[in-house]
């Protein structure tokens, strides 16, 4: 799916920058990949016209028909991109300068990206021809910079992507709109019907007020697997769902071991990556039995020792195991989980559609669930970034004409088809994943189906100085994974800073 620029609420535009990387590979579009059709250069201000046109001359992703119950169901998502493309431009139906022009800004710089909002558009622009949306994205390694800039100089973007970290302090100075009132007075629409899945608009709240609707909508974490390595270590065939008894964290460390070849002085081949990040380590916690905070004070749980026992965990993989590569046996890409010598990969279903480009038929890859406690059911951490609205913007009444589309179950259908979100809506869920066609139906898109049963209530990202306390976190973190501390030493040393930022942001919160 996500901060600031570099601190793990960016989680999610890192994994996204990452894949628009890999992408970019010439070694790896020749794995025989699908490469995403529509390509317009990071950065620049994307019109309904230009971006129908860019759409139009480009060649869907492949739909082909994997089975007779779903070919009408693909055949219909195909016909609707292709109406998606030749949809008009504002200035076909009103005079030139007739139509307030809303900006729309986001970080989807890659192509897969790209092209997914292009289809938003001109699906927009059909149902909308009065308003002229204009889209301008920045890449995600300058977006807040710019986003903050242009918000404190009168010029920021009408409707805009951001994380709940980073948007609640733009709440808290004013600069985002509470959508409260709006949805109030918009009769008709798709808000407050049956149609959305329960809880879901819940996900866009903070501080008692409805700031935007989610996207981006996902969930740390699931595991990418090489099925060609465990067949051929003579390993079965792991868990296709989270209620597997047997896929425990017993049973990926017994699988990294035996797929892990050459020894630690010339290593073939590893197990499974590193996994020491914030967005991966905090459901591990919550699996063991542990949390990141206590959801009413704020203090920092970290120091309990289920955490420290899931930290420790993920750190000796690489520290104790030696199943997990070393930071210089990985700065060229040698065991990336492309390159087909690596076992397991930490990551999330959202990046599938970029699998079957990235990887194609080089081996055979499929989508896993997270591993469990003996007994216990796997936890998973939610998250979303939002769509919100810029308090500021001069044209308000075009901003939420298109913000409330945008948000609802037609302005979500194209990430829906790619895979890139989880439906929110009841209508959209026939249409999940059809975008990955015949080789994406081979797929185990059932982790991307089943997760909200195995995700916390607990939110800590709406906590408004969350990324203080990852400013303070993530050093620490750095210590365990090099071994430079233990995980006891580590947490314990930042307990004192946790508690005292996280108990600040909840005072915020509920002032």
């Amino acid at each position: 799916m996500t901060t600031q620029p570099q601190s793990h609420t960016t989680s999610r535009r890192i994994v996204l920058t990452y894949a628009a990387t890999i992408l970019g590979a010439v070694a790896l579009a020749a794995c025989g990949g699908t490469a995403p059709a529509a390509t317009i250069s990071t950065g620049s201000a994307v019109t309904a016209a230009s971006a129908t046109s860019a759409v139009a001359a480009s060649a869907p992703v492949s739909l082909a028909t994997s089975t007779a119950a779903t070919s009408s169901q693909q055949a219909t998502s195909q016909a609707a991109a292709a109406s998606r493309a030749s949809a008009s431009a504002p200035a076909s139906v009103a005079p030139a300068g007739a139509a307030p022009e809303v900006i729309w800004s986001s970080w989807a710089t890659d192509d897969l990206g790209i092209q997914r909002e292009l289809e938003q558009l001109g699906m927009f622009t059909q149902a909308h021809p009065e308003i002229k949306v204009t889209r301008a994205t920045v890449p995600s390694s300058g977006y807040q910079d710019k986003l903050l800039a242009g918000m404190a100089g009168g010029t920021g973007p009408d409707v805009f992507r951001d994380n709940p970290a980073d948007a609640i302090p733009l709440a808290q100075k004013g600069q985002i709109a509470s959508l409260d009132a709006l949805l109030q007075t918009t009769k008709g629409g798709w808000w407050d019907t049956a149609d959305v899945k329960p809880g879901v608009m819940g996900w866009a709240k903070a501080m008692g007020h409805q700031y935007g609707f989610p996207m981006g909508t996902g969930a740390y974490y699931a595991l990418d697997i090489n099925r060609d390595l465990f067949h051929a270590g003579g390993l079965p065939d792991p868990a296709l769902g989270y209620n597997d008894p047997a896929w425990t964290f017993d049973a990926v460390l017994a699988a990294a071991q035996k797929l892990t070849k050459g020894g630690t002085a010339a290593p073939t081949q590893f197990g499974i990556d590193d996994g020491m990040k914030w967005v991966y380590l905090h459901p591990v916690v919550m699996s063991f039995g542990g949390n990141y905070m206590d959801p009413k004070t704020g203090e920092f749980l970290w120091t309990e020792q289920p955490a420290l026992d899931a930290i420790q965990w993920v750190a000796d993989l690489r520290l104790k195991q030696h199943v997990s590569p070393m930071p210089d046996q990985t700065a060229h890409g040698e065991f990336a989980y492309v390159s087909g010598k690596l076992g397991l990969s930490w990551s999330t279903f959202n990046l599938g559609m970029y699998l079957i480009s990235t990887v194609g038929n080089h081996f055979d890859w499929d989508i896993i669930p997270p591993p469990h406690q003996p007994g216990k059911p796997p936890v998973v951490w939610f998250y979303v970034s939002w769509w919100v609205e810029n308090k500021a913007s001069k044209v308000a009444d075009a901003a939420w004409t298109f913000h409330y589309w945008l948000g609802g179950p037609e302005g979500q259908r194209p990430a829906v088809e790619y895979a890139w979100e989880a439906p929110h809506f009841t209508s959209n869920d026939t249409y999940f994943g059809l975008r990955m066609g015949a080789e994406g139906a081979k797929k185990n898109l059932a982790v991307a189906k089943d997760f909200l049963k195995y995700t916390s209530p607990d939110r800590p990202e709406i906590n408004p100085r969350y990324n203080d306390a990852q400013k303070a976190l993530t050093p620490a973190l750095a210590d365990v994974a090099t071994g430079k501390l233990d995980a006891r030493t580590a947490m314990e040393q930042i307990k004192t800073q946790m508690d005292t930022i996280l108990k600040q942001g909840m005072a915020e919160a509920n002032p």
